[in-house]
């Protein structure tokens, strides 16, 4: 079983630390020069803010109530749809069209993040009644996909279904 949500700390703080990082060091470098006490509490209230952010990322990090388990002739899936809410999912293997997990290693991976596509998420495409559903199911790490990657090439094997890694 692997949970879906425990991956998606960094690509997180990587998104919140774009604007909070440069706002604290610019705040940092005008208190050393002006020496105002308003921009000490600026700064304050943003280390602040930002933390608090870090701790309720940190915590939604460890739930375990999103997973992947991998069956014999189907994938279990319980993952958070924007539109539906939370979704279970069973997907036989013959469904399966690819897995797709993106990472940020490149450049075509930072441009991805202006198409808001996230560092170590995961999509999975599967046919439902001939047309292809695109689902967002979570996160996962490159050594989780190393991990799995033998299950999933054996299912490859039996589907013709790929994975791509970006």
């Amino acid at each position: 079983m692997y949970y879906l949500e425990q991956k998606q700390f960094k690509p997180a703080m990587i998104l919140f630390g774009i604007p909070f990082i440069p706002c604290i060091i610019g705040l940092v470098i005008a208190n050393i020069l002006l020496f105002k006490i308003e921009l000490l509490v600026m700064l304050l209230i943003i280390i602040g803010v930002y933390l608090i952010i870090v701790i309720i990322l940190w915590k939604l990090s460890k739930r375990k109530n999103h997973y992947l388990l991998l069956k014999d002739h189907e994938i279990e899936l319980e993952f958070y749809d924007s539109i539906n809410g939370k979704v279970k999912l069973e997907v036989q293997f013959d469904e399966i069209v690819r897995f797709e997990y993106y990472r940020i290693n490149s450049i075509k991976g930072w441009l991805m993040l202006f198409s808001y596509i996230f560092p170590k998420c995961v999509y999975l495409t599967y046919n439902v009644n001939g047309e292809e559903q695109i689902k967002f199911i979570g996160y996962l790490d490159i050594e989780d996909i190393k991990e799995i990657s033998k299950d999933i090439k054996e299912i490859s094997k039996k589907t013709n279904s790929e994975l791509k890694i970006y």
